[in-house]
């Protein structure tokens, strides 16, 4: 969750503990959740969803905090629909991160993760048994808005490119519109040059560039997009340690190049290389990652 829409709220971490006070809850129930982010620790998420669900109620409208209260509540709630497959958390999560950009004064510092968290939201629903024809479009149109409530140097602005991007490529792949590929594209390369290398995204985003570019190549033929697709994923996959959460995808990403430029173009070594690749995508991934199967497929 990016800062911007928080800092009033971990603003109550300070002040005295009232019972029922909105913001010193709210602000335990942040925490646990950052807790839960970082040790997997389902007990405390479900925690943290409780207090942040007293802190919404307790937290009176018209109030400074209210918004970011409401979008880090919906976040847990999402975070959670993640962990259970719950239709219904991620239903209530559309909900409270919609409340929250609803009641997001003009000027608010964190409109824009706001707009962030509501359109991660939809994209979550969008794809549980409870997901509208058009959380998708609602998505993209949210991220749009982000990316554009946000100035070229602020921080945060490479992480929503970032979501602007996936959530294009997810409707690119849906629909087959050339323009949300190349915007998707466009998108991450611009979030790549925002991003320090350093960044705990700058992997990921690398992985999802050069996914999409093999996969435009894959609806246009376009030589160039498949050539960049498989220099960024070995250079990802020289660049990533053991164990790195990214590696076995940048690797099954990048076998998958390789075995289309083989077909295209017969060089044996391709073919030797996409076999090498894609035997260490799944060597490197646990059997229960849920994309170990799909890797061992390829």
């Amino acid at each position: 969750i990016p800062d911007p829409a928080l800092k009033m709220l971990e603003a109550g971490a300070g002040e005295p503990d009232r019972p029922g006070d909105a913001r010193a809850v709210a602000a335990r129930g942040f925490g646990l959740f950052q807790e839960a982010l970082r040790d997997g620790d389902h007990a405390k998420l479900d925690r943290a969803i409780s207090m942040l669900r007293q802190a919404a109620g307790a937290s009176p409208a018209g109030d400074a905090t209210r918004p970011s209260i409401l979008s880090v509540l919906g976040s847990a709630l999402k975070h959670r629909f993640d962990r259970d497959g719950d239709p219904s958390d991620a239903e209530e999560a559309v909900a409270f991160t919609g409340q929250a950009v609803r009641a997001c004064p003009s000027g608010h510092p964190g409109l824009a993760s706001m707009l962030s968290n509501f359109a991660i939201a939809l994209l979550a629903r969008g794809g549980s048994e409870r997901g509208k024809p058009d959380d998708l479009d609602q998505a993209v149109a949210r991220l749009r808005e982000a990316v554009a409530a946000t100035q070229p140097d602020d921080e945060d602005r490479p992480g929503l490119l970032v979501n602007l991007g996936s959530a294009l490529q997810a409707r690119a792949d849906r629909t087959g519109a050339p323009a949300d590929a190349d915007e998707a594209i466009t998108a991450m390369r611009a979030a790549i040059d925002a991003m320090p290398a350093a960044d705990p995204n700058h992997a990921g985003t690398l992985t999802n560039l050069g996914t999409a570019m093999r996969t435009r190549f894959e609806r246009t033929g376009r030589r160039g997009d498949l050539e960049e697709a498989i220099s960024v994923l070995r250079k990802l996959a020289a660049g990533t340690e053991a164990g790195h959460p990214h590696r076995g995808r940048a690797l099954s990403n990048l076998g998958l190049s390789l075995r289309l430029r083989f077909e295209r173009d017969g060089t044996r070594t391709d073919l030797d290389d996409a076999v090498t690749a894609t035997r260490e995508a799944v060597a490197v991934t646990p059997p229960g990652h849920p994309d170990w199967p799909t890797w061992l497929a390829n």
